[in-house]
């Protein structure tokens, strides 16, 4: 189970940060899709940041759970958000 939780808690956080990264560069397709949601290109900086605290805290979740946990529990409230 626990190799499971690192390839899930890597990959998953690679795409955190793969999609924080479009956020920061305002990547023509990342931007096109979330303005369109009406999301205003000033949240984008403070989205980016939650991104890579949650591929950040899933990361170290590897090493003490509790914060895994966390980050997991904070990515999905992101993204139902």
């Amino acid at each position: 189970m626990y190799i499971a939780y690192v390839v899930v808690a890597v990959l998953f956080a690679l795409m955190l940060a793969g999609s924080g990264r479009g956020k920061l560069v305002r990547e023509q397709r990342v931007t096109d899709t979330i303005t369109g949601l009406g999301v205003p290109l000033s949240w984008f900086v403070p989205l980016a940041v939650l991104e890579f605290a949650a591929a950040l805290g899933l990361l170290a979740g590897i090493f003490y759970r509790p914060l895994g946990i966390a980050a997991g529990i904070g990515a999905v409230l992101y993204f139902v958000g």
